[in-house]
């Protein structure tokens, strides 16, 4: 027995030898399983922080734009009161534009009537500065003839006082005689 007992010891010993190895084995993967997590947790830590600080600044970045959307909301209600107004401003400034066009088309009209008044009143004009002329020089003719027979009486009304005169100093130096 003492035989059997030394076999059954030396197998117990290389059982606990090769249990030994075999928790060695584990510890030691466990031991780098260990290391490897703490590594990556202290990774994961750090890109932790990284995420916080970037989150953040994200959260910064999101307030800051919320307040960018809300001023350039207020900007965009504004420009469009104010696009409204021009709008209204420029159907405004249409309609009068309009309105200046249909003046200035019938004062066009208008003026083109007048020149046409005025061409035909500078046609009648000429025409009768043309007559007037006519009348002019036909009223000096006449004035000439005028003239000239005025001439001719005066000359006759001349002789016959000549001849009056004449006749009457005959009948002056004859008294007996009657004058007809």
């Amino acid at each position: 027995m003492n035989r059997a007992l030394i076999i059954l010891n030396a197998f117990g010993v290389l059982a606990l030898g090769a249990l030994c190895i075999v928790q060695w084995r584990a510890e030691k993967r466990l031991h780098l399983d260990i290391g490897a997590l703490k590594k990556a947790n202290w990774e994961q830590s750090s890109k932790l922080t990284e995420s916080a600080a970037s989150l953040k600044g994200c959260a910064a970045d999101l307030e800051s734009f919320r307040e960018q959307i809300i001023r350039l909301n207020k900007t965009l209600n504004e420009n469009k009161a104010q696009l409204a107004g021009l709008e209204h401003q420029l159907r405004q400034v249409s309609a009068e534009r309009d309105q200046l066009k249909a003046r200035l088309d019938e004062w066009q009209r208008a003026v083109a009537e007048r020149d046409g008044r005025l061409k035909e009143a500078n046609t009648q004009i000429q025409t009768l500065a043309a007559d007037r002329n006519a009348a002019v020089v036909k009223y000096n003719e006449l004035a000439t003839k005028y003239n000239a027979a005025v001439k001719n009486l005066n000359a006759a009304i001349t002789r016959l006082n000549e001849m009056a005169g004449a006749r009457k100093k005959t009948a002056d130096k004859e008294p007996g005689k009657a004058t007809p």
